[in-house]
């Protein structure tokens, strides 16, 4: 009422500003990489890293009338309905690579395994995976990840030791995480279309590199 602004003016801002902003990110160069074609890319794009932190986040989504719609978002993980990223970072906490953005059901194996960004990760570039990629060991990179406990055996302490200190040096990436959901549209449940969140959660990650940046 005081502004002469209703529900429907938010959402026209809203289509006007988000690629003014994407812009004003792309020339301050804080966006995340949505694809990497080649190692040579790669190593254009990033050429100081030795260390690369993989994990997977979701968030919460609206939950669906349609039977098919309901189980292809409805993540066991989370117990609930959920939308996933892929994100790789480095230990200074910065988004280097976001996936796109896919249904909660799908495993984040099956995602690693089908993002073909990943293939031009050079191969001595040490990965920092949790225990949500078992799998991935045969990936001929290096593969730092915590030890699953064998069936009807328990981890030894040595084990025990290596995994904490996994943990601790994958623990920038949950860092990262915390920084994109700053933006209440990913820490909330995302009730608007699918698609649309996918650009929400991009810029997210360039507004926490460019905080980084401006640290």
């Amino acid at each position: 009422m005081l502004f002469d602004l209703d529900s429907g003016d938010c959402c026209d801002w809203i289509k006007r500003l988000l690629p003014v902003l994407e812009t004003a990110l792309g020339k301050k160069q804080g966006l995340p990489a949505r694809k990497i074609r080649s190692v040579e890319e790669f190593l254009q794009l990033f050429p100081h890293e030795k260390d690369l932190l993989i994990d997977s986040t979701e968030r919460r989504t609206q939950r669906s009338s349609c039977a098919k719609t309901q189980r292809k978002h409805y993540s066991g993980k989370q117990g609930c309905h959920t939308r996933k990223n892929i994100v790789m970072g480095n230990p200074e906490k910065k988004s280097l690579f976001l996936s796109p953005t896919k249904a909660g059901r799908y495993h984040d194996k099956k995602l690693f395994d089908k993002e073909t960004s990943f293939r031009g990760i050079p191969p001595d570039q040490t990965l920092w995976l949790d225990k949500g990629f078992q799998g991935v060991q045969h990936h001929p990179k290096n593969v730092m990840m915590p030890k699953k406990k064998p069936k009807n055996r328990q981890l030894t302490a040595d084990e025990k030791a290596e995994n904490c200190v996994i943990s601790a040096l994958r623990m920038p990436i949950e860092h990262v995480f915390a920084g994109l959901k700053r933006m209440n549209c990913l820490h909330h449940v995302y009730r608007n279309r699918n698609g649309q969140d996918d650009q929400f959660i991009f810029l997210a990650a360039g507004l926490w590199n460019l905080n980084l940046a401006c640290r």
